[in-house]
């Protein structure tokens, strides 16, 4: 699909990048898919591996499971987290607990 552009293939392994346009000057890989020899897959986001079962299948078997794939990841916006080393060492000392201005935890829905 438009904006998937294939950056390695060999027999070991195909991989695939997302490339979008931000604000910025230079476009940003956004997603990374690799899909290995025995057909398992991972993706990336940005530079972190995650995992989305209910939208990556463990293995990719086919090339219309390929485009499938790829073509529902355009619409989806998975975030990798915060990588702000001043949030990181604020939620390391905090133990990843975060409270709104009153001091009161946001509860589960």
């Amino acid at each position: 699909p438009e904006s998937w552009v294939e950056v390695n293939s060999n027999a070991s392994k195909l991989t695939f990048c997302h490339i979008v346009n931000t604000s910025l000057t230079t476009p940003v890989i956004k997603y990374t898919l690799t899909i290995k020899q025995d057909f398992s897959c991972t993706l990336s986001v940005l530079t972190k591996i995650v995992q989305v079962p209910y939208l990556i299948p463990s293995h990719i078997y086919t090339p219309e499971s390929l485009l499938r794939v790829m073509a529902n990841l355009i619409n989806m916006n998975i975030c990798n987290g915060n990588n702000d080393q001043h949030f990181q060492e604020l939620a390391k000392k905090r133990k990843g607990k975060f409270t709104d201005r009153t001091g009161k935890h946001k509860k589960k829905t």
